[in-house]
C-alpha cells in the first residue's frame, strides 16, 4: 500500500478570490486512516488563475516526489525534509542538481556573454534566496 492518497490541487474552479492548495493524505502504522494535509507555501500570493496553476503543479510534482522518497510529513516539515545529494541516476546518466547549483555551474563555465554573466551574477543571489524559500533548492 502507498503512504500517500493521490497529491492534488484544490483551485475552487480557478477562483482566485478563495485559498487554493494542495492536499494529501498520509497513511503509516501509527495512522491506518491517515492525516490530512493541506499545503500551500505561498500559492495564494498568485493573484492570476493561470501562475496558481503553473506553481500549484510543480508543487504537487515536488511533494508526490517527496514523499516517494521517504518524507514523513508527520515528523518533518517540507522545507526540512534532507533532499538527495546530487547524484548520478544509472539508468539515464543524469547528473541532478538543485537549482543554485544548476545556477553556479552555468555560471563557472563562463560561456554565456559577458554582459549576461554579468546580469546573472547580479541576481544569482535574489535566485538562490527565491529558490530556498520556495522549497525549489531541491534536485531539478
Amino acid at each position: 500500500m502507498a503512504n500517500h492518497s493521490e497529491v492534488k490541487l484544490h483551485t475552487y474552479k480557478g477562483d482566485v478570490s478563495k485559498e487554493c492548495y494542495i492536499g494529501f493524505r498520509y497513511y503509516s502504522d501509527d495512522l491506518p486512516d491517515g492525516k490530512e494535509f493541506q499545503v500551500r507555501f505561498g500559492l495564494n500570493y498568485k493573484k492570476q488563475k493561470s501562475e496558481r496553476l503553473a506553481v500549484g503543479k510543480s508543487l504537487c510534482i515536488v511533494i508526490e516526489q517527496s514523499l516517494n522518497d521517504g518524507w514523513n510529513p508527520c515528523v518533518q516539515p517540507l522545507k526540512k525534509y534532507p533532499k538527495r545529494k546530487s547524484e548520478s541516476n544509472n539508468a539515464t546518466g543524469i547528473n541532478y542538481k538543485t537549482f543554485t547549483e544548476a545556477v553556479d555551474f552555468a555560471l563557472a563555465k563562463g560561456l554565456w556573454a559577458t554582459k549576461t554573466t554579468f546580469d546573472y551574477k547580479g541576481t544569482a543571489k535574489f535566485f538562490e534566496k527565491a529558490a530556498a524559500d520556495l522549497g525549489t533548492h531541491i534536485h531539478i
